[in-house]
């Protein structure tokens, strides 16, 4: 009977900047490369410029975004995943790792979320009775009670305050 010999596949080794610049590169002969991608292209550059393409996993992923990332927006985290996807699914097509790279939003949005209590709220509220003018009290009373946005405030006119409550107009006329 002859001898069976299992010979292992070896790993791809591509360096994670080799992937990154082929993808920055193939982004910009597309025509498709915004500066706010370049930014973020540039900050998965240098968070694991030393690392392979097969080193990154979701618990590196994870480990950099709660370190680096916990003071942004989760839908401003999410959109730097998705260059980050990009570039490992692009690593992958051009044969720079032998498996897809599985990346999902971490957990840490989940900290982020705070609700204020109704004590707090009114310590809030009171301090910028103190401190603030009128105007500026109506706004921020108007935004944690309705949860409107800025650019909602702003948009507001003197007959959207009404004696039963506030009318917030949203873009296409419409209200909420």
């Amino acid at each position: 009977m002859p001898k069976v010999i299992y010979v292992e596949k070896p790993r791809i080794s591509t360096p994670f900047l080799t992937a990154v610049e082929e993808y920055r590169r193939f982004k910009k002969n597309e025509g498709k490369l915004s500066i706010a991608a370049e930014r973020t292209i540039h900050v998965w550059r240098k968070a694991f410029g030393e690392l392979f393409v097969h080193d990154i996993t979701q618990s590196t992923v994870d480990e950099y975004v709660s370190k680096n990332m916990s003071h942004m927006q989760p839908n401003t985290i999410k959109r730097n995943l998705n260059i980050l996807r990009a570039i490992v699914n692009d690593a992958y097509m051009r044969g720079f790792c032998d498996r897809i790279i599985k990346i999902k939003a971490p957990s840490v949005f989940d900290e982020r979320d705070e609700h204020r209590s109704e004590t707090e709220v009114a310590a809030l509220l009171g301090w910028a009775m103190r401190n603030l003018e009128p105007i500026e009290m109506a706004c921020l009373a108007t935004a944690i009670y309705t949860g409107a946005r800025v650019n909602e405030l702003v948009a507001m006119r003197g007959d959207d305050f009404g004696e039963h409550g506030v009318v917030i107009r949203k873009r296409g006329g419409k209200t909420r």
